[in-house]
């Protein structure tokens, strides 16, 4: 369990903050019967059951008190799964930790199975084995490809060993559809699952009533009152009010109307002067990181530091001590004091070696502070990491485009030696395909050169082979015309000796018929 301890600084509150319900907490658990009843018979009747809704529905409070108490002792035993640095490792290690006898080699293969693990684990407690793998969508923000197929292929594997045991998957709903393909290896991943969805306005109503009148808080004209409170939570649509941001708000409340040793009254204008859910988160972390930063007498570290637990999409991300100590904001030597700091404040929850956010919704108010830069070089780290695991699978190497985007960036971030030995060769393939282009450029000018010199030649020898053919053509035309010329010339010579001669003939011929005619 993600424990949460009180700073000594705050006042004690009954409410559970950020935290998640827990079994003990069953007596103020209220408005989720419906669902409690319908995830528990849901569990009983499939191998494997899917939860999911959005961000502050509930999910983990649901799985953990609200059907944790619908079992006896003796009808289950529950295993709860992080992802922490990798899935596989952490269902390994939950089960390890439960083991009450070693794990046996049961089928002589040499290899012990996860499926040879929960026999065994079924044999220790002689009680059906739940796996709950909680906040299931890791696997697929911070997961590799390898990391998820050998999920897939294990989870197959025990769900085909007939094994007593069940397994629920709780994720938020934006991520159900990286599922689908999943699917395809696992076809009863979907068939039964249940949608949490935001309370209703009257199951609200119930929640805050409930608690209140448990914990002993009195409520001025409580039907106003309750619904001011809801009204400043989520506005006034029905089911639009996030639970923990309820808590959150409740907890303010709590605190600012406490009076020692007095009784503690939520009254309308109390809420009114409270003001909005996102004011009061806002203001909380504020309040936070600026006693933190005068603590450690460092201007900004607080936040700085809290932006390493945001994934890029600014979602929440679980982190090593040596993940931080990356980050080289501080002296490792006071990092786990301040860390246990944040922890008090409700700010961080730890497990093992391992921190991360008490909540999406504080994940939220720290992204709404990263700056522009910031937002940058969690981009670019990403790209680098992506592209180191692609570089992996495939051999693909950065683009020139990308590695230009990032060179302003990289000088402020702290890379492993495979990520800058896979930004070295990115780079020298760049520059020995610049090379290559320039080469292939030069080389296609020397070409156009030549084949632009040897258009223009051929241009010419056509243009005077052109020239010539027209100046033969027009001799031609001027030969025929001086035959046609002498032709006619010839014709009319001969045409007019004719005339002479027939004129001579018929004068002779004239001459004969007067001599005859005489004589």
């Amino acid at each position: 369990m993600l424990g949460v301890i009180e700073n000594k600084h705050m006042k004690q509150s009954p409410f559970k903050f950020l935290s998640a319900y827990q079994k003990e907490d069953q007596a103020f658990f209220f408005g989720r019967e419906v669902e409690t009843k319908a995830l528990y018979e849901l569990v009983l009747q499939s191998r494997l059951t899917m939860l999911y809704g959005a961000s502050g529905t509930g999910k983990t409070s649901l799985i953990r008190c609200g059907l944790a108490n619908q079992f006896q002792t003796h009808d289950w035993k529950e295993i709860y799964v992080r992802r922490k640095n990798n899935l596989i490792d952490s269902l390994w290690a939950e089960l390890q930790k439960n083991a009450i006898t070693p794990f046996a080699d049961l089928n002589g293969d040499g290899i012990i199975s996860v499926s040879e693990a929960v026999e065994s684990l079924f044999l220790d407690y002689f009680t059906p084995i739940y796996l709950i793998f909680d906040q299931f969508e890791e696997l697929f923000i911070l997961g590799s490809p390898a990391e998820q197929a050998e999920f897939i292929q294990t989870i197959g594997e025990l769900l085909g060993s007939g094994q007593n045991c069940h397994l629920i998957l709780s994720l938020r709903e934006e991520y159900v559809g990286h599922l689908y393909e999943m699917e395809k290896q696992i076809p009863q991943l979907l068939q039964s699952r249940l949608r949490v969805e935001l309370m209703s306005r009257e199951n609200l109503k119930k929640v805050v009533g409930g608690t209140v009148a448990h914990i002993g808080i009195g409520v001025e004209n409580p039907d106003q009152t309750i619904s001011k409170i809801l009204e400043n939570i989520g506005g006034k649509k029905t089911g639009s009010v996030s639970l923990p941001y309820l808590q959150v708000y409740l907890d303010k409340l709590y605190r600012t109307a406490h009076q020692p040793n007095g009784k503690v009254t939520f009254t309308a204008d109390l809420v009114t002067a409270t003001g909005a859910i996102q004011d009061v988160l806002d203001d909380f972390l504020e309040n936070q990181i600026r006693e933190v930063d005068a603590q450690q007498g460092k201007a900004d570290l607080t936040r700085r530091l809290l932006n390493g637990f945001l994934t890029t999409e600014g979602t929440k991300r679980p982190c090593t001590l040596e993940e931080l100590n990356d980050q080289q904001l501080m002296d490792p030597a006071e990092l786990p004091t301040l860390l246990l700091d944040l922890v008090n404040r409700r700010i961080l929850q730890s497990e093992e070696d391992r921190y991360e956010l008490a909540h999406d919704s504080l994940a939220a108010a720290i992204d709404r502070r990263r700056t522009a830069e910031e937002r940058a070089i969690v981009e670019v780290s990403r790209m680098v990491k992506e592209g180191l695991a692609a570089h992996q699978k495939t051999g693909g190497l950065m683009n020139a485009e990308n590695l230009k985007y990032m060179q302003a960036f990289l000088p402020k971030l702290s890379l492993s030696e495979a990520e800058k030995d896979f930004l070295a060769k990115s780079e020298s393939k760049i520059r020995a395909n610049q090379r290559l282009r320039k080469m292939v450029i030069a080389g296609l000018t020397l070409l156009t050169i030549f084949a632009v010199g040897f258009g223009i030649y051929a241009f010419q020898q056509k243009n005077e082979a052109d020239l010539s053919k027209e100046k033969a053509k027009k001799a031609q035309i001027e030969a025929g015309a001086n035959l046609q010329k002498f032709k006619d010339e010839q014709k009319a010579k001969t045409e007019l000796q004719i005339k002479e001669l027939t004129e001579q003939a018929f004068r002779a011929e004239n001459a004969r018929e007067i001599e005859f005619a005489c004589g």
